[in-house]
């Protein structure tokens, strides 16, 4: 089963990616679990102290506490085989978040 983490600082934003997703993995017939995050801070507890795992993070860049790019880097030590996927409409960090190994920036 695929494990999905979807994190951005806006709830309308969360859902709207989570029922992409969802609608995706129906549509391939796959089996994932969706959790979604209003908090980074919320999303790094839950992978550094609770060792929850994930197979894919969609990830927003710009969010109050740490940051998408922040939260990028201290995932990693834990999930190094983790794909994530930055979604922001903010084309700046782009080069940045490559720097950080990211699987794709939307």
């Amino acid at each position: 089963m695929l494990r999905i983490a979807i994190c951005d600082d806006d709830s309308n934003v969360v859902e709207a990616h989570a029922k992409v997703a969802e609608e995706s993995i129906k549509k391939c017939m796959a089996a994932a679990d969706v959790t979604t995050y209003t908090s980074s801070e919320n999303l790094l507890y839950d992978i550094t102290e609770d060792k929850y795992f994930y197979d894919l993070i969609l990830l927003d860049i710009e969010m109050p506490g740490s940051t998408g790019m922040e939260v990028a880097e201290k995932i990693k030590p834990f999930l190094p085989n983790v794909k994530i996927i930055f979604i922001t409409s903010h084309i700046e960090y782009a080069i940045d978040a490559f720097e950080l190994s990211i699987f794709r920036y939307v």
